[in-house]
């Protein structure tokens, strides 16, 4: 497999420096990367999450009552778990949710998903998007 990627990474237009590809699963979620400069073309996975030996960290998110990005993936347990329960009554943990995408009710657009700790909803669509935007904010460091 990895020398089908490989070939595929050679057709990529020259402009571009960085391919990356993210693994955005059910229960965790990952990232890997290649730089269109390098010959032979390696591709590498994200370093370990936090103190983890594992490349991915678990698809979940914790968001503060204004709807911001407070933690992603183990990070989001961890300090969920920290939180009092005055704290968390202010905060909105959602885990798993990459599975709503495909519910048969409704367009993707009107699928809710529960936040496990409370009754508060969100489109599936906003929880995938403020996920893919910490990436962003990974990579833009990261790859400079």
């Amino acid at each position: 497999m990895a020398k089908e990627a490989s070939a595929r990474i050679d057709t990529i237009d020259p402009k571009y420096s960085l391919i990356v590809a993210i693994d955005f699963g059910t229960a965790a979620t990952g990232y890997a990367f290649a730089w269109t400069s390098v010959q032979p073309k390696e591709i590498n996975a994200n370093r370990p999450w936090t103190d983890e030996a594992y490349v991915k960290t678990p698809t979940c998110i914790l968001l503060g009552s204004d709807l911001s990005v407070q933690a992603f993936g183990k990070e989001a347990r961890n300090k969920f778990s920290t939180l009092s329960e005055s704290e968390r009554s202010d905060h909105y943990l959602f885990e798993r949710f990459k599975m709503a995408l495909f519910a048969d009710s409704g367009t993707t657009r009107e699928v809710l998903v529960k936040a496990i700790n409370c009754e508060k909803t969100l489109p599936v669509l906003d929880l995938v998007a403020k996920s893919l935007m910490v990436y962003v904010d990974i990579f833009e460091p990261e790859f400079r």
